[in-house]
């Protein structure tokens, strides 16, 4: 018992060492060297054609909430999109926050992760919609979610993060895909951000591979 109420002591202690640095607005990208497509790649593609026609974010945010998992802004309006997640002090207020790089929102995440998914499932990717042939399926994709969060437990932080995405093809009904990604750890700071970041949308290419993978 008393280990475990120092180990508390000792996480509440970094969490509110951290709160101190939490009220900026820090910039962590993804990893996206694994989601380059090689040239050689498209080349061997011979399954069915597909164009990306759109991808619109649609995330909504609150100006506050006592759901840690709700997208959450007060800053200014323009870096807004790139929002990904909040930091916390150790009392679990919201301070500063995370956002994306800006030549790298959301949308263009997606984009980038959809088109590798495709690509590695043998399905040819038309960059532009001008340039489709007939019979070339397009995508048009919502984006619900992307949004990370932090949580202060009795012995730890609880990180998570998740991806969910509305894609229709030729404007049917839409199919949901999601990437998940949760741990638990002893403090938060830019480094497990970017692990979050990169699990989930890891998480995320696996499940897109899933629906496309041909039959």
């Amino acid at each position: 018992m008393i280990k475990e109420v120092l180990r508390f002591v000792a996480v509440m202690g970094v969490c509110l060492t951290m709160s101190g640095c939490v009220t900026s607005i820090n910039t962590v990208g993804p990893d996206m060297k694994p989601f380059a497509v090689d040239p050689a790649e498209k080349q061997e593609a011979d399954g069915e054609a597909y164009c990306i026609r759109s991808i619109v974010d649609t995330r909504e945010f609150k100006k506050s909430s006592i759901d840690y998992r709700d997208p959450t802004w007060i800053a200014d309006e323009k870096r807004k999109p790139l929002a990904i997640a909040r930091q916390r002090n150790g009392f679990g207020g919201a301070m500063g926050a995370i956002v994306l790089p800006e030549d790298l929102p959301p949308a263009e995440v997606v984009r980038k992760v959809l088109t590798k998914a495709l690509v590695e499932t043998g399905h040819q990717v038309v960059q532009d919609e001008k340039e489709a042939r007939p019979g070339t399926k397009m995508l048009d994709v919502d984006i619900a979610r992307f949004w990370m969060w932090c949580e202060m437990r009795f012995m730890h932080c609880y990180v998570a993060g998740d991806i969910e995405t509305d894609i229709s093809v030729d404007g049917g009904f839409p199919m949901t895909v999601t990437g998940h990604y949760s741990r638990n750890a002893g403090g938060v700071a830019d480094r497990h951000w970017r692990r979050i970041l990169n699990d989930m949308v890891e998480d995320y290419y696996k499940q897109l591979v899933r629906k496309f993978k041909r039959r």
